[in-house]
């Protein structure tokens, strides 16, 4: 019979495969897609579904920082952080949260860019 911590380690690397397949299976298929598409129609595609992305972004974004403490505060228990670590990893909730949304703002949509395009206006 295996150990609880043996039987969570074995879970979390099934995750990780599966993700990891999912993963290389839509680059596969992404890849497959651009070989047999013209340009215009793949940049119509990724401007439709932006609001999708959008939306699957935020979605998580929430579910973080809404289930924060008990994410904490199984990391915690997991790598076997003292109280005080504990309580630290539970408050920097909202300065994740702000660099997350800064960011998404320059990397996903740009801010940099359409601030420097605004100020030259």
């Amino acid at each position: 019979m295996s150990s609880p911590r043996a039987s969570s380690r074995r879970r979390v690397f099934l995750a990780l495969l599966a993700f990891g397949a999912l993963a290389a299976t839509v680059a596969g298929g992404l890849s497959l897609w651009r070989l047999s598409t013209h340009e215009d129609e793949i940049a119509r595609s990724v401007e439709a579904a932006r609001p999708w992305m959008l939306t699957w972004r935020v979605l998580i974004f929430v579910s973080i920082v809404g289930f924060w403490r008990r994410i904490a505060t199984g990391l915690a228990a997991r790598y076997g952080l003292n109280e005080r670590q504990r309580r630290a990893l539970i408050h920097a909730r909202w300065r994740v949260a702000a660099w997350w949304i800064v960011l998404d703002l320059v990397l996903v949509e740009n801010a940099l860019w359409h601030l420097a395009r605004w100020l030259g206006e």
